[in-house]
């Protein structure tokens, strides 16, 4: 495929990123379909996220309420906040996109916020490298050993917590796999441990250094050589090309073309010539696959941040949002993360994802009680803090849509086929303002699509 349309184009820019203003379209609709998946691939510095001080967290903190555990609850809440602001202004969208992927793949939802950003940082270093380089790193990282109870893995009391999750979730699925395989994988991986400042080690007394069988392979295994093995598998391309498949393609799996892909990631796990063999073959850009997936919360929010320049001053507003929506970055709800697709929409959560871009470029409050028990926020006992903080450029919109009827900045913002765009058209009053118009555009249930 050479030039590609403008719809073409808004697709690929939703999937690989978070959408894509009116000047960005006229110029990549001018470029050629390789060069443009070639500009998103292209290697950029990640910018390091750092965890903010005990002593600036502390200022939120009523001062009767202040304990370690409320620190660092407040400094897993800022590393949420900033990481999401990061999102937001970054240029760097596939990478983003991708980072968001992989978070959710190796869930973890604890309380160590030191962990947790080095974690995180470890993921969008990696998250278009190499997918053994990754799983390798984030199996050795703090956060998902203390959240799988790696570190209590030892000769004499095997705990199988994090094999059972390796192969299920993170490598091989369910049903490629036995409980047989579990428990020697478990072995394997004994001995494993961190420092008190997080450092991986092997404590070799630990270590069970019998024979062990899995996949065919006998031997003294320990954990490296565990992930070799799994890495030859067929299973585990086929498992990750299945999840990658549902993320940017379409959430009903074509195990054809799933088939296709996991081929060509087997061939040395190289997740950016994956995302390139995607983003580059004619099916991806199919009319079925096109406004076909439920946009996540973050996909939603980051999508308006970026599309009317919207800054935050606040971090109360956005988690708030999240918490709503129920995908709180670093909140994943278990070990499998969120389950995505039709699961992002139900009674709860689609009136306020209606209202959200209402609310955001408009700087709204939102009316919303937290009545799960969870005391992670101060936002429930504050009725200020209902704020969502939300700074919004509406020149920069305006500029961007000048001198467009109201039917295309329609198409600009619904990534919807031709006939539902054509049963829009007639339905807004050319006299309304941009303002009222974009608005109410975005309060259609199109917009939750793309």
């Amino acid at each position: 495929m050479g030039r590609m349309t403008q719809q073409q184009v808004k697709h690929l820019y939703w999937r690989a990123g978070f959408g894509i203003s009116n000047r960005e379209l006229k110029r990549a609709t001018k470029r050629g379909q390789a060069r443009l998946v070639k500009q998103l691939l292209k290697p950029r510095e990640v910018t390091q996220l750092q965890l903010r001080s005990e002593e600036f967290v502390k200022e939120e903190i009523p001062p009767k309420k202040i304990s370690p555990s409320r620190i660092k609850q407040q400094q897993k809440q800022y590393l949420n906040f900033d990481w999401l602001t990061e999102i937001i202004s970054s240029d760097y969208v596939l990478n983003e996109k991708m980072s968001l992927f992989w978070h959710g793949h190796f869930a973890c939802n604890i309380g160590n916020a030191h962990y947790l950003k080095d974690l995180v940082n470890t993921i969008r270093k990696n998250a278009l490298g190499n997918f053994d380089t990754l799983l390798r790193e984030v199996s050795k990282s703090p956060a998902i050993m203390q959240f799988l109870n790696t570190g209590q893995n030892q000769k004499e009391h095997p705990n199988e917590n994090f094999a059972r999750e390796l192969l299920e979730l993170f490598t091989l699925g369910i049903g490629n796999y036995t409980e047989e395989d579990i428990k020697e994988v478990a072995k394997a991986f004994t001995g494993w441990k961190t420092n008190k400042d997080g450092d991986f080690f092997i404590n070799t007394k630990q270590h069970d250094n019998s024979q062990k069988t899995f996949k065919g392979v006998t031997g003294n295994l320990d954990g490296d050589g565990i992930i070799d093995i799994i890495l030859e598998q067929k299973e585990t391309s086929i498992f990750i090309c299945q999840k990658i498949y549902k993320s940017f393609v379409n959430e009903q799996v074509d195990d054809k073309l799933v088939e296709l892909m996991a081929d060509v990631f087997r061939r040395n796990y190289n997740i950016s010539e994956l995302m390139e063999f995607i983003f580059t073959s004619d099916w991806f850009y199919s009319q079925n696959n096109i406004g076909c997936n439920i946009k996540s919360p973050i996909d939603l929010v980051v999508g308006l941040s970026k599309s009317f320049k919207v800054s935050y001053t606040k971090k109360d507003g956005l988690l708030r949002a999240q918490k709503a929506l129920n995908q709180r970055l670093f909140y994943p709800p278990n070990v499998a993360g969120w389950p995505g697709g039709k699961t992002w929409i139900d009674n709860s959560t689609l009136a306020y994802r209606l209202r959200l871009p209402s609310l955001i470029l408009n700087n709204g409050s939102l009316d919303w009680e937290d009545t799960d028990g969870d005391e992670d926020t101060y936002l429930e006992s504050d009725p200020s803090k209902r704020n969502l903080f939300s700074s919004v450029d509406w020149d920069f919109f305006k500029k961007d849509v000048k001198k467009l009827p109201h039917v295309e900045i329609l198409s600009l913002l619904l990534q919807s086929n031709p006939l539902t765009l054509q049963n829009y058209e007639y339905s807004f009053n050319e006299t309304d303002s941009i303002e009222e118009f974009t608005l109410a555009v975005l309060s259609l249930p199109e917009y939750q699509t793309y």
